[in-house]
């Protein structure tokens, strides 16, 4: 993966991680995950795997990320949204890589 685009991905998870953190504390209504950071580099690792074995950036970005934190991303990189997300397990969402993964 591109260190820019990389660089330009974890600044936009952290930066919606940390607004996020900040609206949590004004309104005590609102919740905020403290453990979220990991889950998105997390599936940051997934995303840049799929981009690594050649998966274009935006769709992989699109499958792997959903919602106000995909607008985010989108912002930050410059990119534009391609597709929508189908794939879940038992309800919830999961990341279906845009390339196969390769044969062991």
């Amino acid at each position: 993966m591109n260190p820019t685009l990389r660089a330009k991905l974890v600044f936009a998870l952290s930066e919606y991680d940390r607004k996020q953190s900040e609206a949590a504390k004004r309104n005590p209504r609102r919740h905020h995950n403290p453990y979220a950071i990991g889950i998105y580099l997390t599936r940051l690792a997934e995303v840049e795997a799929d981009i690594d074995r050649g998966a274009d950036p935006a769709t992989a970005i699109c499958a792997g990320f959903e919602g106000p934190l995909l607008s985010s991303i989108l912002r930050a990189t410059g990119l534009v949204k391609t597709g929508t997300r189908k794939a879940s397990f038992k309800g919830c969402p999961v990341y279906a890589p845009v390339t196969p993964e390769p044969e062991s």
